[in-house]
């Protein structure tokens, strides 16, 4: 069951930005090469399309999918669509959802099981992605109160939040885990930092919504002996920031407001406040986004300054605020886990025995606000550090917890 009606949904697949919009975690990039044939009448009925797109899992251990296919509309009957793709590219069989080659060469082994049963691109995950999607919008859309908290925060202050959490966030720290062909990534090579974090590099200038000089990028993935849902509820929770986070090791972390975006109380946007004890210290404000369904979570996260706080709040474009996300992803292990019904997203549906998970952890940090200066080894070396760091804190902690 998804909460949208059919031709709507037959909208956002037509869209390309629509679509992506509506998988961000899952689609990189996707466009229209060209419509090769028009509904009949002005309608969407026959309508034939050639589409390309980028599918990611958030791991930087397993590439990108570039894909061309065929999309194909066809109405049976009033509110009964089918859409059909088929892929075109060379030496692929199949389609986009389910069932394509992949060289499994290239994924280290700890990622493999993502994709040879179909998890990290077969159509569960797809299917798990667009009912939350669709419950999101649906609340979103509804008059009910969707915040918690006493915040002082109106509605459209709020709204003004969602949307730079969808906008910034959600397309910003993807980027730095999965290199997609939509933003240029120079690959470092530093010697002393382990094989198996990728650290990237760019040089940003004058862009909407991002900092100007050079941002290095750090990400790896691991496995850790414990579920997907308790290791979501750790990271997840603000009050057991202090047991991860280096830079906020010796405060507490409070909750300013939460605006929820489904009956899970795992899918939110919320807005931290750090107290570190020091009235001296400048106030730090995170902006925080977490998605939770059966197929997997996430945990986004990017500190804002007062003057940023202060334009979202006055419904200023939110396009034009400076973020450098960080994320958590938390993939299931396949091996451990089964479904019970067929609604994805309802975690009494979704049974994960002793086992462990897949954590993924990407961090964005401006090394130097100049981007002609050169990038120092110092400083790829203190992001290795950080990132290292925060793994063996939260494989502690969620041993003692």
């Amino acid at each position: 069951m998804v909460l949208i009606n059919s031709l709507a949904l037959v909208e956002t697949l037509m869209d390309s930005k629509r679509w992506a919009e509506m998988f961000p975690c899952m689609i990189a990039g996707a466009g229209i090469i060209d419509i090769i044939a028009r509904g009949a009448d002005g309608t969407k009925d026959g309508t034939l399309q050639l589409m390309y797109t980028e599918v990611q899992v958030l791991t930087p251990f397993v590439p990108i999918r570039q894909l061309k296919f065929l999309r194909f509309y066809k109405q049976h009957t009033k509110g009964l669509w089918s859409v059909v793709d088929v892929s075109i590219d060379i030496n692929r069989e199949g389609h986009l959802v389910e069932h394509s080659e992949y060289e499994e060469g290239v994924i280290q082994f700890l990622c493999r099981p993502l994709v040879r049963p179909g998890w990290g691109f077969g159509a569960w995950r797809w299917f798990a992605n667009l009912q939350r999607q669709c419950e999101c919008l649906s609340i979103l859309m509804s008059t009910a109160e969707i915040a918690e908290g006493p915040s002082g925060i109106g509605p459209d202050g709020r709204k003004s939040f969602l949307a730079l959490a969808r906008h910034c966030m959600m397309y910003n720290f993807s980027s730095g885990v999965c290199v997609s062909s939509l933003r240029k990534w120079d690959k470092l090579c530093v010697e002393g930092v382990p094989e198996d974090l990728r650290v990237l590099t760019r040089k940003s200038r004058d862009e909407p919504g991002e900092p100007t000089g050079i941002v290095l990028s750090a990400a790896t993935s691991i496995w850790l002996p414990t579920t997907k849902q308790r290791l979501f509820g750790f990271l997840s929770n603000q009050r057991m920031r202090n047991h991860w986070d280096i830079l906020l090791i010796n405060g507490q972390t409070q909750g300013i407001t939460h605006i929820f975006k489904g009956h899970d109380a795992g899918n939110c946007v919320s807005i931290l406040h750090y107290d570190g004890g020091n009235p001296a210290d400048d106030p730090i404000i995170l902006l925080q986004e977490t998605r939770n369904d059966a197929s997997g979570s996430l945990v986004v996260y990017t500190p804002l300054d007062l003057h940023s706080v202060n334009m979202v709040m006055g419904c200023a474009d939110s396009s034009m605020v400076v973020v450098l996300p960080s994320v958590f992803a938390i993939h299931p292990d396949d091996h451990t886990c089964h479904r019970t019904t067929s609604n994805y997203n309802e975690e009494s549906n979704f049974n994960e025995t002793a086992g462990g998970c897949i954590l993924t952890v990407g961090f964005q940090i401006l090394i130097n606000n100049q981007p002609n200066n050169n990038i120092s080894v110092e400083s790829v070396e203190t992001v290795s550090k950080l990132i290292t760091c925060t793994i063996q804190k939260i494989n502690v902690a969620i041993q003692e917890t």
